[in-house]
């Protein structure tokens, strides 16, 4: 326990050194606590249960490359399945200089493939299933992301060596994109055995990364991509570290290939993608989605967070929080410039898509996954790392957590109380980091956690889910805070634009509550089985599958006797079951 108390002092002492002179004290090189004689390998984790194969005449023999053979899917599993299937010419891809081939257990995107060549070299294949976004642009996008990274921005990325977004055009017959094997192993295989110093480290580095993110400023929201893929690829402008106006001929800002502006089926949908000029243009055009999307699908997505039937969605219900968005947008959306302003951001950084070197793990050798990248404004896309998130209280705080008082808890209890408080101590000094380092990344973080930025995150999602609690804050919160909302003095200081009648108010109570009610059956069912039944679309080992479908066949029959009281609610349970084929 000592170790990790003088750890803590250390981290205390460096925050002080580092507040008065924006700079960390250096530390000693801690001795590395993980030790490993496997050479360096990418996506370790995901080498398990791998396929392998050695050359063959006919390398297109082996229908696992093509098919998704991580698991079986609970929810929708036939048109799951059908969405990651992708039929492509391996021998073009592996080239007769390959001798070797293994695929890794599919991700839920994509298809990737580790290729050794005859003078021994390795290379990365990947390849895009059909819900990974939008033909050609998907793929445009993330190479230019790439190399914009890599040669601008300076980030460890992957070195791309060949690629196509346009799967007619090439022998592949798929797109593709083959990239140089990064050194390193996932930061997930030796976080949680790093000690304080080494993890402050990571900490540090990653800082630096999105500091570079913030230094360069881009003059319009959308995606990136070269000039030569779009039709109109006008020359990207943006702003550099040093203040300075570039004109980069290369780069292009085109249509935006956002994971939510594709998934649900919105890929399927015409509506505006961009690029925008002004962040109320974006903020519209997420409304416009929206409202087409719900009003031109046959069917709305299913939740994926309410069970069916206490609470019924309607299309009229969606419509009805949009048309109330419409009125507050432009009052919610910050004034403060810098955390409006365009960013490169990669904004999933969890601990596999970090690769450390397993010698010395506090050196990042790779930041990989920059699918679905969106230059967005700076507040939405802010937050903490993903391999800093924690199970537990939630604070905003950037003073160190205490010790907790574990005098009366048993040997478990001491080690769960460790756990958390290191987690919450992490996240602290993450915070006050961000606060010395980047004001205005700290501003957009605590900028979330206000009802403008909930009431704007809402809405962004609402084919699929949250209109009750949209309105419920609208009703509930904003017009109590209304003054305090970012745009109020800037737009004249109106009364609160929405009136709510007593029988609409009640009808918004009841809808939370219903909305509620099934989130707590579906959260109690998920415990009940040990399945997150929506992260991965309720993925699970084959071996496990019939049990677990038989589980939820009876959890359907308890809840149409527990909820379906009205025809309406029986109907709209019996419909959106999500578990049924």
């Amino acid at each position: 326990m000592s170790s990790i108390f003088n750890s803590a002092r250390k981290l205390i002492r460096r925050l002080s050194v580092f507040q008065a002179t924006n700079k960390f004290a250096p530390l000693a090189t801690p001795s590395s606590p993980f030790r490993t004689t496997e050479g360096p390998q990418m996506f370790l984790k995901r080498f398990l249960g791998a396929v392998t194969r050695n050359p063959s005449p006919d390398l297109n023999q082996y229908d696992e490359w093509f098919a998704f053979t991580r698991g079986r899917f609970l929810c929708d599993e036939a048109k799951e399945i059908s969405r990651r299937h992708v039929t492509f010419d391996m021998k073009a891809a592996g080239s007769k200089h390959c001798v070797h081939v293994q695929k890794f257990p599919d991700g839920m995107f994509n298809k990737v493939f580790l290729m050794t060549m005859e003078d021994g070299k390795e290379v990365v294949v990947k390849i895009p299933n059909p819900n990974a976004g939008q033909a050609h642009f998907t793929t445009a996008s993330e190479v230019a992301t790439m190399e914009f990274a890599r040669n601008v921005l300076e980030n460890p990325v992957p070195k791309v060596l060949a690629w196509s977004s346009r799967a007619k055009e090439t022998e592949v017959g798929a797109e593709y994109i083959i990239m140089e094997k990064v050194t390193g192993i996932p930061l997930e295989d030796v976080w949680s055995v790093m000690d304080l110093e080494g993890q402050t480290s990571i900490i540090q580095t990653i800082g630096e990364y999105q500091k570079s993110w913030m230094s360069t400023t881009f003059n319009q929201y959308g995606s990136l991509y070269f000039s030569k893929d779009l039709e109109d690829g006008k020359s990207v402008t943006y702003t550099n570290s040093n203040g300075d106006e570039v004109v980069d001929h290369q780069f292009s800002i085109g249509p935006t290939v956002s994971r939510q502006s594709n998934d649900h089926g919105r890929a399927d949908i015409s509506f505006d993608r961009g690029p925008w000029s002004t962040v109320e243009d974006y903020m519209l055009a997420i409304r416009m989605r929206e409202t087409t999307c719900i009003q031109q699908m046959e069917q709305l997505p299913k939740s994926p967070l309410t069970l069916p039937g206490p609470y019924v969605p309607t299309r009229a219900r969606k419509l009805a929080a949009l048309k109330i968005d419409s009125q507050l947008s432009k009052y919610l959306i910050p004034t403060d410039s810098s955390i409006t302003s365009s960013h490169l951001w990669h904004s999933d950084l969890h601990n596999q898509n970090i690769l450390v070197n397993p010698d010395d793990p506090t050196e990042i050798t790779g930041i990989i996954d920059w699918q679905m990248i969106e230059l967005a404004p700076l507040f939405t896309n802010a937050k903490m790392p993903e391999f800093l998130s924690y199970e537990g209280p939630e604070s905003d705080e950037i003073q160190l957590p205490e010790y907790p008082d574990d005098s009366e808890m048993d040997h478990v209890g001491k080690q769960s109380a460790r756990v958390l408080w290191v987690n919450m101590l992490l996240a602290a000094y993450f915070r006050k980091m961000v606060s010395i380092r980047m004001p205005a990344l700290y501003r957009s973080i605590q900028f979330q956690r206000t009802s403008s930025f909930r009431l704007l995150t809402y809405a962004r999602n609402l084919l699929v889910e949250g209109e009750t609690v949209y309105l419920s804050i609208v009703a509930n919160e904003l017009e109590s805070t209304w003054p305090s909302v970012p745009g109020f003095q800037l737009h004249g200081s109106p009364p609160f634009p929405v009136q709510f009648s007593a029988e609409e108010r009640e009808e918004i109570e009841n809808d939370v509550a219903n909305w509620n009610h099934g989130v707590e059956y579906l959260s109690g069912l998920e415990q009940s089985i040990g399945v997150d039944l929506w992260t991965e679309r309720g993925l699970v080992h084959p071996s496990k599958y019939e049990e677990i479908k038989k589980v939820l066949g009876e959890a359907k029959e308890k809840a149409l006797r527990e909820f379906a009281t009205t025809e309406v609610q029986r109907k709209a349970l019996v419909e959106g079951w999500p578990f049924d084929d």
